[in-house]
């Protein structure tokens, strides 16, 4: 029997320990008590226990330590995912490390007529770690990295005033300092980690000290020691008032503080400088808050203010100059200065002396001596540089508009670029080591306030990054792989799963790639408009099928022949060498093979049409004014020969979804979405229609039922790819940050339809049998990944798929049977 008690899975490890029981250590390396004691008190809880108690829980047992290192090494690699377990569960996360484990209470979760969907996963190397967003109820102002009890956290300064002490690894307020009475925009973090520097609007600047916690190696879910807490002290010119900060104000001749910094070596002088509004320079003693220097105004405000890196001057930013100062004879005096080439918004000191400057549309870099290496990093002809950061002098970002660029300091060189759907308005930076890993934390505030931290594993990246689109897949049987994909500096490579087979690079870009019907070719385009067959089993084998002059938009293989889409023709290459072109007036959106010798096309207005290549005809079915309207995603239903389209009514910006038969050339549904679709497709029998949502939305129309709608749980972010069963069983598979599989059997049918069914591929009885999520409809098993797909695929009997995300990191996920 598991105890419930939050107390009590807290500090049991302590409690057995002075009582003596160490034999009850044992239960620690079970994985339901894991998973247990992760949901009530935290992943980082189990993970000091395990590091405290390393060795009661071995017991001189030379098998439970190896299976204590495994567990380490499980909570290492999926911390992120163990935090968050509301869809997935610990046995498909333990499958990889604690196969046996898991294996194991699969076999008592059977015995008890549990039976739930599993996957073994195989992925490359990449860069994102993880990545998660937190959602602010405040108006976020400010933000900052900080490590506070050796766990790292993130400060964040409010409109109102207040600044948070948050911790997102579990997703927990940590702390709250009061005391600014207008909006905190700027956060300064000493190099030791014992304090922190708030400047505001009303003018302050305030000097905190961190909440220590009782001695713990996590800092997250220990209750803070009465004995380690702040002393606060009496504040003389206000009776009663207790504070637990040193404020610093200057208010003469309408002057007042608008920047503050530490100096490097804070915990041994204690002092910290700051700029006003009018040009002035302070240095103060912070133990005393004495005045130690004020220099003469300029006449500019000092919005950015360090000291140098051996605290012997201050350097501070003066429209388009930053102005170096040295600190001799206990003053602060002239010593020069670097020109850039416009107003400096931001600028950075690395721990090498040099010197970032970001202004609205330029990075430059600066090293010693400044003026004569000048180093232009970034150059944004078409956006303002919104927000920067920089990492412990490694790494510095910048966040334009949608993007974020990440640079390495030591080289100059653009090292990541993340992109979101919201405009980046703030970002903050930090680095945690870990082994031998570096990790780069990125922290990014959006114009709709909420917060998401990335983490990029900044060494041991190896994998090519490839653009969206230029992957393709081919299924040699049931359920082998081959992949295909274009590198960003235009290498051709294949591999099967992952190991490379051959890779070539081609002198034009290549635009488009596909495989061949027999797997053994690769055909793909090339910005040059050569289409071209490459037999990757043999060296230097091309064969330039045809010559285009627009840029190919489709390339797919088919039993007919190829089609390839260009801009408004579509060219049909026949098996024997003959090449039918057909045009069109409007661009083509999407082409479906419907039948031998016939194509279904939509183009980018919703019209219809179908190529009939043995009598070379076109058959017209329905006609739109571009000017109203434009598709957004389509599907093809062979077996009910439906079409549905989803689309936007661009004087409107309004979306809508359209399901027409194509027999009758009957609308059968036309309905307004209140949420942006970004794919949709239909069941295998027709009956269901399933759209995924930019902000992670899925409908799901039941057709046959009279079009009724319902709609699963929100993945959270936006849904890329939807993939049915060939079965009349309707497993549904949605693939985003996350991939989801749901059985919508329940929606479609009564369960007594679906015992009749059989199919030579598709495992009915495996599928069938798999049990439900207990808290989320429809729901068979999620699995996470760590960064968003851009290609997705499934092999032929439905048990092993495939997925590429966003940072070229390549996944296998194959359906685990047979567990006795």
């Amino acid at each position: 029997m598991l105890p419930d008690d939050n107390y009590i899975l807290l500090f049991l490890g302590y409690h057995l320990k002075q009582a003596d029981l160490i034999d009850k250590f044992e239960a620690f390396l079970d994985l339901k008590f894991m998973e247990h004691k992760i949901k009530l008190v935290g992943v980082s809880n189990l993970e000091h226990d395990f590091k405290t108690y390393g060795n009661e829980i071995i017991n001189d047992d030379p098998e439970r330590r190896s299976k204590l290192e495994k567990c380490l090494e499980f909570i290492k690699e999926n911390k992120n995912e163990l935090r968050q377990l509301q869809k997935t569960d610990i046995v498909q996360l333990a499958l990889p490390t604690l196969k046996d484990d898991a294996q194991m209470l699969m076999v008592q979760n059977e015995a008890n007529s549990i039976n739930r969907l599993y996957f073994t996963i195989k992925f490359s190397a990449g860069r994102l770690k993880s990545s998660q967003e937190i959602f602010m109820d405040k108006e976020v102002t400010s933000m900052a990295f900080c490590t506070d009890s050796n766990v790292s956290k993130i400060l964040i300064g409010l409109k109102n005033g207040d600044i948070v002490l948050y911790c997102s690894q579990n997703h927990k307020e940590f702390d709250r300092f009061q005391g600014h009475k207008q909006p905190v925009f700027d956060l300064k973090i000493a190099h030791d980690n014992t304090c922190f520097l708030s400047v505001s609007q009303d003018h302050t600047v305030k000097l905190w000290n961190f909440f220590s916690q009782r001695s713990s190696i996590d800092g997250i879910d220990l209750p803070t020691s009465p004995k380690c807490v702040q002393s606060e002290y009496y504040h003389v010119f206000n009776s009663g008032k207790r504070n637990n900060f040193k404020e610093f104000i200057y208010n003469e001749d309408n002057d007042y503080l608008v920047s503050a910094n530490f100096a490097n070596n804070y915990s041994v002088i204690k002092k910290i400088c700051t700029g006003t509004n009018n040009g002035k320079v302070i240095l103060w003693n912070a133990y005393t808050r004495e005045k130690l220097f004020i220099t003469t105004e300029t006449g500019f405000p000092v919005e950015n203010i360090y000291f140098s890196h051996d605290d012997s001057g201050v350097l501070f930013t003066k429209q388009e100059k930053i102005q170096i100062y040295k600190y001799e004879n206990e003053e602060l005096a002239y010593s020069g200065s670097i020109s850039n080439m416009e107003d400096i918004v931001k600028f950075f000191m690395s721990n090498e002396n040099t010197v970032i400057s970001v202004g609205l549309r330029h990075v430059m870099m600066y090293k010693q001596p400044y003026e004569s290496n000048p180093i232009k990093v970034y150059d944004s002809p078409d956006y303002n540089i919104t927000c920067s950061a920089v990492a412990k002098g490694e790494y510095f970002a910048i966040g334009v508009r949608e993007t974020v660029f990440l640079f390495s300091i030591a080289s100059g060189q653009l090292v990541e670029t993340l992109k979101h759907n919201k405009i980046v308005t703030s970002i903050s930076m930090d680095i945690a080591k870990d082994d031998d890993n570096i990790t780069s934390m990125i922290l990014m505030n959006f114009d709709d306030n909420n917060i998401q931290q990335c983490n990029l594993m900044m060494q041991h990246y190896t994998q090519p990054r490839n653009k969206h689109g230029l992957v393709t897949t081919y299924w040699k049987n049931k359920n082998t792989p081959l992949l295909a994909f274009v590198s960003n500096d235009n290498i051709l490579k294949i591999q099967h799963e992952f190991n490379t087979i051959n890779e070539i690079e081609k002198p034009h870009k290549i635009s488009f790639i596909t495989f061949s019907l027999c797997g053994n070719n690769i055909i793909f385009s090339s910005e040059n408009g050569e289409i071209v067959e490459y037999q990757y089993k043999r060296q230097g084998c091309f064969k330039i099928l045809m010559e285009l002059r627009s840029t190919v938009k489709y390339l797919k293989c088919f039993e007919s022949g190829l089609p390839i889409e260009g801009d408004k023709k579509i060219h049909v290459l026949l098996s024997d060498g003959h090449l039918n072109k057909f045009s069109w007036d409007i661009p083509i959106f999407h082409v479906f093979p419907i039948a031998s010798r016939k194509l279904l096309c939509i183009d980018e207005s919703g019209g219809i049409f179908i190529i009939t290549l043995k009598d070379e005809k076109i058959v017209q079915l329905v006609i739109y004014a571009t000017c109203y309207r434009k598709v957004t995603s389509a599907a093809y239903c062979l077996k009910n020969n439906l079409v549905a389209i989803t689309f936007i009514k661009q004087n409107f910006k309004t979306n809508y979804l359209e399901i027409t038969d194509i027999t009758t050339k009957e609308i059968l549904q036309n309905l307004f979405l209140d949420f942006v679709p970004e794919c949709c497709a239909f069941s295998h029998q027709g009956d269901l229609l399933v759209l995924g949502g930019e902000d992670g939305k899925i409908m799901i129309c039941n057709i046959r039922d009279n079009f009724r709608k319902i709609f699963l749980s929100n993945a959270g972010s936006p849904i890329k790819f939807l993939q049915f069963s060939q079965s009349e069983l309707p497993i549904l598979v949605t693939v985003g940050k996350e991939i989801s599989w749901w059985n919508l059997s329940n929606f479609q049918f009564d369960s007594k339809e679906i015992s009749t069914l059989y199919n030579n591929d598709f495992d009915l009885v495996f599928w069938k049998n798999k049990t439900f999520h207990k808290e989320i409809d429809y729901l068979l098993q999620t699995v996470t990944l760590y960064s968003n797909a851009v290609h997705f695929s499934v092999s032929k009997n439905f048990e092993t798929f495939l997925v590429v995300d966003d940072e070229s990191r390549i996944y296998v996920l194959k359906c685990f049977k047979n567990v006795q």
